[in-house]
């Protein structure tokens, strides 16, 4: 492929996923959506690879990537042209928080998987014990809202009014949630109809193989700006969050150490057990923005996509940890453990960088919300 047309390919790409963003700014229904712009958009390649963004939110990427991955496990020969996916449960593959709901849809050309459209959404109120649902002293899933594991939303285009049913009576504001979920789903139908365009102007192979070679791309140059660095160990640095909202009296470690190998990194993460309250994190969560920081810090001029994944390993700590909790572990504050995480590793970015690596935040930040 020409570097012209990998260029407009890829740009073109971008650029739908950047009119979607658009698309649901203008038809969301609540604040979430409209001014706090708590959503996010990516589009995937058919095996579920992530290959461009639109709203840089590393926070949800990495739940999408991990739902698109058990969307295609859970629902194999059963993907059909026109259907939908939603799910929000934080242990079926991943989520941040339950109130963070995710829309997956497939995109097919002449009944061929070629793509998926993936968005994640802030919920003005999915039920649970407070509204707005996002308790501060939760001490269990069940405490922070209804849990939807993947089920189809659309099936061959066709709202599945049961479960538009369902999640109506499960939350304090059915109009404005509804509203927001099926701006979520009507948008990526308008996205289907964009890739339809881009896959019949360039063909279905043309742009796959683009995609693919931009990952390699970014994989390479990752690569390369990685091996510049001496091989070592770098940190530990350990931070702690003051305490979990319900025990206020305990403090909860977290540590994070870089091992860098030739052209590879490998975060070593570490914590205290979980916690009783919902300052838990999931996995897929501290995974996505340990490769967002990497990328800021090695390659910042190249897009994000899955080719920065693959230098990049992170080892967790074994299940039952903060930074690993266990089933049904709340995690409905989980931006707090991941703001002090990120702040661990930017310190270990900075001794294996020295003089490159901006100093991290206080590890903290807030919002305020009324009902």
């Amino acid at each position: 492929m020409n570097a012209i047309d990998l260029e407009v390919i890829y740009q073109s790409t971008h650029q739908i996923a950047r009119e979607l963003t658009l698309n649901m700014l203008r038809t969301g229904y609540s604040t979430i959506i409209k001014e706090s712009q708590d959503f996010t958009f990516a589009i995937f390649d058919r095996r579920g690879r992530m290959v461009a963004q639109g709203v840089p939110q590393p926070l949800h990427i990495g739940p999408m990537a991990a739902q698109i991955q058990e969307i295609r496990r859970v629902f194999r020969g059963r993907i059909e042209p026109g259907d939908a996916f939603i799910v929000n449960h934080p242990y079926r593959a991943c989520q941040n928080h339950a109130t963070d709901v995710t829309i997956i849809t497939p995109v097919f050309i002449a009944e061929k998987l070629v793509a998926f459209i993936g968005n994640i959404a802030h919920k003005p109120d999915l039920g649970g014990k407070v509204p707005g649902t996002n308790a501060g002293d939760a001490t269990d899933l069940f405490q922070e809202g209804l849990l939807i594991p993947p089920l189809k939303i659309l099936k061959r285009g066709e709202i599945n009014e049961d479960l538009k049913e369902m999640i109506c009576a499960n939350t304090r504001t059915p109009e404005v949630t509804w509203g927001d979920v099926n701006a979520q789903v009507m948008t990526n139908v308008y996205g289907q109809q964009k890739f339809t365009e881009l896959f019949g102007k360039y063909g279905v192979e043309r742009v796959l193989s683009c995609w693919e070679t931009w990952m390699d791309i970014c994989e390479a140059e990752l690569r390369k700006a990685i091996a510049q660095v001496p091989d070592g160990l770098y940190g530990p640095e350990t931070d702690w969050l003051d305490d979990d909202g319900v025990d206020l009296a305990r403090s909860h470690r977290i540590t994070a150490t870089i091992r860098k190998h030739g052209d590879t990194l490998e975060f070593i993460l570490d914590s205290d057990a979980q916690a009783r309250g919902p300052v838990n994190l999931r996995s897929c969560v501290s995974r996505n923005f340990i490769e967002c920081c990497v990328k800021m810090v090695f390659i910042p001029n190249l897009p994000v996509n899955d080719g920065l994944s693959r230098p990049v390993k992170v080892t967790y700590p074994p299940e039952g940890s903060l930074l690993n909790p266990s089933y049904p572990a709340a995690c409905n504050m989980y931006v707090r453990p991941s703001q002090m995480t990120t702040s661990v590793i930017i310190r270990c970015l900075a001794r294996a960088l020295p003089g490159k690596v901006p100093a991290p935040s206080s590890g903290a930040g807030g919002s305020l919300a009324s009902s």
